[in-house]
């Protein structure tokens, strides 16, 4: 073999060691890719459908939240269910659905984990007591460590040392806003709320209309407002512009209307905000800036008042009483020997919304004067009243005699009882203030009697309707996280 040839046969070899070095090399980067394309594209598709069950499971399951031990109990088994209707078809685990257990279910007050509001294992809830203020579901299929849910075995990944990935579902849902309107009114007798006597409804007397601006301790002319977001200090919202979409729309967060600590803030400019109220008698002024989509009137927007407003055209006066009233709403004195009750007399535009309370209908009994608070009026003024023909019709739905429907933008999106705030009581022995807290004490329902942003008027007239409870209330189940 001479030279040359000899030479041919040591880079033919070397060609062949190099093919092979960069077979291996290439094969090591194709195995690589199919780590990446196989074992991470898997481990993303079981994650999503890990997280699609755990969505639907909260959903599912939060709408059983009664704020009830009953509510709390039903909600772990939808959500086990609704896990079992779900697969990981790719977990190639021949499961016949995605077993979701007690360690990965939680429930809290608020959606979020923060001092005053930790999640805590929805089975270990044993009381009404305990599940009052639950409103929220979690559930994390990661929590329980002795389940292989999310654990997954790689194929090719584990060429590079990773025998396996994760995958798992988390999700978080709860009523998120309750038709609650950031508004408190004061007890009357904060010694007659249901918390203290049974049936109860604070010292408020069905039919009888009540001026929001003197239910409480600060004076006439100022409401109580109350922070439709905080649960606990500091407030988030603090200015008109940013009350405005809650009174708008009438909601506040379950978690604050659940809470038995509510926040006031009475510093806030209320003109703006009679003006949001008014949306529901189809009035959107721009500095409202409420829109009919998600602030409808209602569907009677006809007022009741005790004498002729010319700028409110369609107002009827309260003619169906006997004599008639001497002035839109009951009038309430404070007592100076105790700040915490207030004394209301008995005249003013009665029984719009409500049937007089223990009497006949169409006619009432004669109502007797309240027993004379301090500072009483001119005997003229407390006189008896009868219910000659009340704005209701006998088979008891409420404000529909003499229906004045909206007109104008909002006219299509009507709605049923968008007049009817439900309205926190809450026990006032201090001014009020900002970011101040006030015990709850019940939530009431009070119907607009009249437009709030009159001219010449601008107050906020309310007949009470009676107790209501939260769970009886519409509200928004949506998922948060």
């Amino acid at each position: 073999m001479n030279a040359v040839t000899r030479l041919k046969a040591t880079l033919t070899q070397r060609q062949r060691g190099a093919m092979a070095i960069a077979f291996a090399l290439s094969l090591l980067v194709l195995f690589g890719f199919m780590a990446l394309v196989f074992d991470l594209g898997r481990t993303y598709v079981v994650r999503t459908e890990l997280q699609n069950a755990a969505d639907a499971a909260a959903l599912a399951g939060a709408k059983d939240l009664n704020q009830k031990l009953s509510g709390v109990t039903q909600a772990i088994a939808t959500v086990k269910a609704i896990g079992l209707q779900n697969d990981t078809k790719f977990s190639f685990k021949g499961s016949s659905g995605i077993v979701i257990t007690d360690a990965m279910i939680f429930v809290n007050n608020c959606p979020e984990d923060r001092p005053g509001c930790e999640w805590r294992q929805a089975s270990t809830i044993a009381s009404d007591t305990q599940a009052a203020d639950k409103t929220f579901l979690k559930v994390d299929t990661k929590r329980d460590k002795s389940s292989d849910l999310g654990t997954l075995t790689t194929f090719f990944a584990r060429l590079f040392g990773n025998t396996w990935t994760g995958a798992y579902g988390f999700a978080v849902a709860g009523f998120y806003r309750v038709a609650v309107t950031p508004l408190a009114m004061c007890a009357i007798d904060y010694r007659k709320c249901p918390d203290v006597t049974p049936g109860g409804m604070c010292g408020y007397e069905l039919g009888k209309a009540y001026k929001a601006s003197e239910t409480n301790p600060i004076g006439p002319g100022t409401l109580y407002w109350i922070d439709p977001l905080a649960t606990t200090p500091p407030c988030s919202v603090t200015s008109a512009n940013e009350f405005r979409p809650y009174v708008c729309r009438g909601e506040t967060l379950l978690s604050v209307a659940t809470a038995n600590t509510v926040y006031t803030n009475t510093g806030i400019s209320t003109g703006p905000l009679l003006g949001a109220l008014d949306s529901r008698f189809g009035d959107y002024p721009s500095a409202s800036q409420c829109e009919p989509t998600t602030a409808p009137p209602d569907v009677n927007v006809r007022g009741f008042r005790w004498k002729p407003e010319p700028k409110d055209t369609t107002a009827v006066v309260a003619d169906w009483m006997s004599p008639p009233p001497l002035k839109q709403t009951a009038t309430t004195v404070h007592t100076t020997t105790n700040p915490d009750i207030l004394t209301v007399d008995n005249h003013g535009v009665a029984w719009a919304f409500n049937r007089p309370e223990g009497a006949p209908i169409p006619a009432r009994a004669p109502v007797l004067p309240e027993p004379t608070p301090p500072n009483p009026l001119p005997p003229s003024e407390l006189r008896e009243r009868t219910a000659v023909t009340p704005p209701y019709p006998a088979t008891g739905t409420p404000y529909t005699q003499n229906v004045t429907p909206p007109t104008g933008q909002g006219a299509p999106y009507k709605t049923a009882e968008r007049r009817v705030l439900n309205v926190l009581i809450v026990q006032c022995s201090a001014a009020g203030g900002n970011c101040r807290p006030a015990a709850k004490k019940a939530v009431g329902r009070f119907l607009m009697q009249t437009r709030a942003n009159v001219s010449g008027d601008k107050e906020l007239y309310l007949e009470f309707g009676g107790i209501t409870t939260l769970s009886s209330l519409t509200t928004e189940i949506r998922l948060y996280k």
